[in-house]
């Protein structure tokens, strides 16, 4: 009887050892990806490189693209600061403001001259007007 109990509690441990080793078995199992999922995963990871691999490859174009127009813009821009610049020394300097004035003034007295001119020329032709129309009435009035 002794050993019946001592065999017991032997097949009990031996039964508990083997439920406690296929429950670490199956955790384990759940924890590490099947050769299917490995697979998929390493497809879906190729997928993944190549797609950064395009995505790099754009980037770089487009960097390319855009450096070219901030080169462009910056000449632009440092042109535009020369005329900038130059505009402020002309704006500052009174002897530029006189011969503007200067320019600006004989601009205009030619302008009136011309204007007065064409005003005269004007009142001869609507003179000359007026005098064919009484010309045209006269000659109707006698046929």
């Amino acid at each position: 009887m002794k050993y019946r109990g001592s065999t017991l509690l032997t097949l009990l441990v031996l039964f508990s050892m083997i439920i406690v080793g296929c429950e670490e078995e199956k955790i384990v199992e759940v924890e590490t990806p099947s050769e299917k999922q490995a697979r998929l995963i390493a497809i879906e990871n190729a997928q993944l490189k190549e797609k950064i691999k395009e995505l790099n490859s754009t980037m770089q174009r487009q960097i390319r693209k855009y450096e070219g127009k901030i080169k462009q813009l910056d000449k632009s821009l440092e042109s535009s600061q020369k005329i900038n610049t130059e505009l402020q020394n002309l704006l500052q300097d009174e002897s530029n403001w006189k011969q503007f004035n200067e320019f600006m003034a004989t601009i205009s007295e030619t302008l009136e001259a011309e204007n007065e001119r064409l005003r005269k020329e004007n009142e001869n032709f609507e003179s000359q007007i007026e005098q064919l129309k009484e010309r045209v009435a006269e000659l109707e009035a006698t046929l």
